[in-house]
């Protein structure tokens, strides 16, 4: 979950290895910013991403498919597979990940286990259950083995690496068990991500600076009727809508973390006008900028979210 320079909740290709090259694995600890309804901008990796939630609840959308999620949920990201989570503002949502690559599991990726357990879930040719509710015993026995990675992440005894791909090797006999029925057939490009994230990456990358409707579709090679409906059918939004959010989110992070004034990130953000800047912030937020940054500068009146995960 690289972040952006500006904005610490972006959305685009992660394009770095997570974890070293070592130890192929990384843990994050999320507080959702409670402003935002965007809480996960949509984005992908090659890597298998595991997220648990630990406080509140959020939509999330994965490669088109929607989830409810809540506390103690478990979601199995994909590899590549485009991926988002949406809460009203004021609601809280906080979770834990762990994203990483099959080499931790298996470095050679020449021996029987690697062909038949590991390949075929990051080829895309197995796919573990996406949304798992801690009901039954092996389903809080992974939960289990999941706040356990968690614990050794935090602690790091000595081996905790051994621990860890240890757990993880317990957790993918879990949800291999449980995926042996799945279709091992060859796998179908997903058209519409191949297409989409492009559009993320470009929209990401030149957000600060006004863009039309045509240059994104000239620069994706899409005709812009077909890349409004393509993209409103993986976001959820227009791609007006998406690019306001993604500039609104990015003041809203400027103005908690900067000194910068309100007309000058209004200006990095790419709103030309003021005026303009104004209307669409009060639209998300709620209120204006100026009252947004006055409301970041007081003193919480309970314990942040962060003191209150567990």
């Amino acid at each position: 979950m690289q972040n952006h320079p500006l904005n610490n909740f972006s959305a685009l290709h992660e394009p770095v290895n997570h974890g070293t090259a070592l130890f192929p694995i990384a843990f994050y600890e999320i507080t959702s910013p409670l402003w935002m309804e965007e809480r996960i901008w949509c984005h992908w990796h090659e890597e298998l991403e595991i997220l648990v939630v630990t406080r509140g609840c959020a939509r999330m959308n994965i490669a088109g498919r929607t989830h409810e999620i809540q506390e103690r949920d478990i979601l199995i990201v994909p590899p590549g597979a485009l991926h988002s989570a949406s809460q009203t503002p004021g609601l809280h949502f906080c979770f834990f990940a762990l994203v990483f690559s099959p080499s931790l599991l298996d470095r050679s990726g020449s021996d029987d286990i690697y062909r038949k357990y590991i390949a075929p879930v990051f080829e895309n040719r197995l796919r573990f259950p996406e949304h798992i509710v801690p009901h039954s015993f092996w389903q809080q026995e992974l939960l289990a083995l999941l706040y356990s990675i968690r614990n050794l992440f935090a602690e790091k005894p000595s081996g905790f690496e051994l621990l860890i791909k240890a757990r993880l090797l317990e957790i993918w006999h879990t949800l291999a068990a449980r995926s042996i029925s799945a279709s091992f057939a060859e796998p179908q490009a997903d058209r519409t991500a191949y297409h989409i994230k492009p559009v993320l990456a470009y929209l990401q990358k030149n957000y600060c600076r006004p863009i039309s409707l045509g240059e994104i579709a000239e620069a994706v090679h899409i005709s812009e009727g077909h890349l409004c409906r393509l993209f409103k059918s993986v976001t959820g939004m227009t791609l007006t809508d998406y690019l306001n959010l993604y500039r609104i989110s990015v003041s809203a992070d400027l103005l908690t973390r900067s000194q910068y004034s309100v007309s000058e990130i209004a200006g990095l953000t790419g709103f030309n006008n003021i005026s303009y800047f104004n209307k669409i912030f009060r639209r998300y937020m709620h209120m204006t900028p100026s009252q947004f940054r006055r409301m970041q500068s007081m003193p919480p009146a309970f314990p942040s979210p962060a003191a209150t995960v567990s």
